[in-house]
């Protein structure tokens, strides 16, 4: 049995004493909750330590897990959209957490609109792990329930129509609670509803369902940092992008304890999801969607080395910045050829007189000095009669967005680059 004690951020929900030694001493369970990736499977940006990634996540849950009396759930929306790359996500997060013992993954209203086939095959990778009571019927076959040890599962999408195209019949949030309690009561479960709705339709279905044990509902953020009740019913998220988890434990009385684990840099990659991770990654190289990133027809750029006769000062700062390496950091790490993280670390990636690859265009192959000053290369034969703009703060905004770089000061930032 792995240690749980020693953790951060758990919060008692208090309740439960340890039965006295006369008696004998009640299994506990653990329950981990996750999901909501949105199609981040690996952490992104430049902020460190950067947190969140199935690989760091398959590392945490085993860290937590108390073997088989363990519930592993994902509450869905494992892509962003339904373009290639995302399809590819989909297929990747369904297969890596079949790796990593999911009990069960909601199929959501978001997922839906990747298409019968990705579902069909999505079922496939996660060991038909798929969840969903919204829809009933149809074309590809989901599962409604899933009983594990003290639980019964359910899921529900709180607008369902996007699943209606699956064929079949569609059913509230609120219909599908109420069948999951009668279900629950008949097989004497815990009924755990994954919803794909916000707090406050967690708050509503939970008031309306007093005799649900637990709601996991979908957040943008963190997850709060302490357990939340309405009546008996414990509300919970994994919040944003798959940066962290929540682990519950399962005593006598319910619910015990309550502890959100951020997925930073603590937890090691696992083995097992790494090569799950790099396959993807060979897909995205070999379907070469780095050819597919959107390009406009722009003035010709110059190259970083021809503003160094000029500016030699500035290119002495900008050679010992990371911007000069900035492609190089995706290379270690394999990236250097998703279309997701390029754009950030090239320059003119967007314009057909960029980036266009490290062999065609090598000078190009890093943050330069036009990724923020634009295309020079009129500039560099007539500075005078060319001139560049001043820019500033918002020649930054395009990659040190709050996503990328949360804790983004120019103020700070720039004393780096100053030049």
């Amino acid at each position: 049995m792995k240690l749980w004690w020693p953790l951060a951020g758990i919060t008692l929900l208090g309740l439960a004493a340890w039965a006295p030694p006369t008696k004998p001493k009640v299994a506990k369970w653990s329950v981990i909750l996750g999901g909501d990736m949105d199609g981040y499977l690996s952490p992104c940006g430049c902020t460190s330590p950067m947190t969140g990634g199935l690989r760091r996540r398959a590392t945490a849950t085993q860290e937590l897990s108390f073997g088989d009396r363990t519930v592993i759930l994902d509450n869905g929306s494992l892509a962003g959209g339904t373009s290639t790359q995302e399809q590819m996500k989909a297929q990747t997060a369904a297969e890596a957490l079949r790796a990593m013992g999911a009990t069960a993954i909601h199929f959501t209203s978001a997922d839906a609109p990747l298409g019968q086939g990705l579902a069909l095959s999505m079922q496939a990778l996660s060991g038909n792990r798929l969840v969903t009571d919204s829809v009933q019927g149809g074309s590809v076959t989901l599962k409604q329930l899933v009983e594990k040890g003290p639980f019964l599962v359910s899921a529900a999408s709180t607008d369902p129509t996007a699943l209606a195209n699956f064929g079949g019949q569609t059913l509230s949030d609120d219909q599908v609670a109420t069948d999951l309690v009668v279900k629950a009561q008949a097989r004497q479960r815990a009924p755990i509803l994954l919803l794909h709705g916000s707090h406050v339709d967690a708050v509503r279905l939970a008031t309306a369902h007093p005799k649900l044990a637990l709601i996991q509902y979908r957040t943008t953020g963190n997850p709060p940092p302490k357990a939340e009740r309405v009546g008996n019913v414990l509300l919970a998220t994994a919040g944003e992008h798959g940066k962290s988890i929540v682990r519950l434990i399962w005593g006598p009385k319910g619910f015990e304890a309550y502890a959100v684990v951020s997925l930073g840099p603590q937890f090691a990659d696992d083995p097992k999801i790494s090569r799950i991770y790099d396959n993807y990654l060979k897909r995205v190289d070999q379907a070469n969607l780095l050819a597919e990133v959107p390009r406009r027809e722009t003035v010709a750029f110059a190259g970083s080395k021809a503003c160094a006769p000029c500016h030699q000062t500035a290119t002495k700062v900008w050679q010992s910045s990371a911007h000069a390496h900035a492609l190089a950091t995706l290379e270690t790490k394999h990236e250097d050829r998703d279309p997701e993280c390029v754009p950030c670390h090239v320059t003119g990636l967007e314009s057909t007189r960029g980036f266009m690859s490290k062999q065609e265009t090598p000078q190009f192959a890093f943050v330069g000095c036009e990724s923020c000053h634009g295309p020079a290369l009129d500039h560099s034969k007539s500075p005078a009669t060319n001139p560049l703009p001043k820019v500033g703060e918002s020649a930054c905004a395009p990659c040190h967005t709050s996503l990328n770089s949360p804790n983004f000061d120019f103020a700070k930032y720039w004393k780096r680059v100053q030049h």
